[in-house]
């Protein structure tokens, strides 16, 4: 897929995860921050504020493989940069299957934890991104990813 098809999947999850968060009972306000510098080098997508005050960055992925493989992509290095996963400033990922039409929801610490303990092999994901394949069902199993969302049902 191209760099403006990745794009266009991406923002799909974005709108999912904005309509799953600003229908969420327990939220105070979301806040927009994608065209924002600051958060764009923290990749971070979105702030949220509970209703006990408590502030939160999100990160948006979206993929249009998940379903097929069953895995999250845990970017490590993207074109000689450091990948999305290892750098984001974000305390929830908000990773959406597009196919499936489900988002997952993944504390960022525990996700990084998981892979860290796993020690899995690092793997050429495609072009010039590398990274690693997290397996949704392990991250079920261990109870790291807290909340699902079937958004098309």
């Amino acid at each position: 897929m191209s760099f403006e098809g990745d794009l266009k999947v991406g923002s799909i999850g974005e709108r999912v995860a904005w309509d799953i968060l600003i229908n969420l009972p327990d939220i105070r306000q979301v806040i927009d921050v994608r065209k924002d510098k600051r958060f764009q080098a923290e990749d971070v997508d979105f702030l949220i504020e509970t209703l006990e005050r408590q502030f939160l960055k999100v990160e948006v992925k979206a993929d249009r493989r998940m379903g097929e493989t069953g895995n999250i992509i845990y970017e490590t290095d993207t074109s000689g940069n450091i990948g999305c996963m290892t750098k984001t400033k974000a305390d929830l990922i908000y990773q959406y299957d597009t196919v499936n039409q489900i988002m997952y929801v993944i504390p960022t610490f525990f996700l990084r934890w998981f892979v860290a303990k796993r020690k899995l092999q690092e793997v050429r994901i495609s072009g010039d991104t590398k990274g690693y394949l997290v397996s949704v069902e392990e991250l079920k199993a261990q109870k790291i990813i807290t909340k699902i969302y079937e958004v098309g049902k």
